[in-house]
């Protein structure tokens, strides 16, 4: 239980360096401009809000296409050396993969230049 626990949270500071480089540089505008933090956290909060709410609505909208469904079909296929399949489910994946990432990209940019 404790591997899958350490397991589980290695996986979520996959984005460590992100998330240092973000404190690190809301704390320098907290110095130079302290009334820009509140602004700053604000267009935060709404893009990671917007985001979290994209990834939603992708698994409710595509529900049969689910990109680590797919990859997992597509190593299923592997393992039975069904070539044509297991080939076809990977360029599945990748679509699936790039499609969920032009929206959370597109919302994004449309929440971040406050449309």
């Amino acid at each position: 239980m404790f591997d899958t626990l350490l397991t589980k949270l290695k996986g979520s500071l996959r984005l460590w360096p992100c998330l240092l480089l973000a404190i690190v540089t809301t704390t320098a505008v907290g110095l130079a401009y302290p009334q820009q933090v509140g602004l700053l956290v604000w267009s935060l909060t709404k893009i990671f809000w917007a985001l979290y709410i994209t990834y939603w609505l992708d698994r409710w909208v595509f529900h049969y296409a689910r990109p680590h469904r797919l990859f997992e079909s597509s190593q299923s296929y592997n393992q039975q050396r069904i070539w044509g399949a297991e080939r076809h489910m990977r360029e599945q994946a990748s679509l699936a993969t790039i499609r969920r990432a032009i929206l959370m990209a597109a919302v994004a940019i449309a929440v971040g230049l406050g449309v």
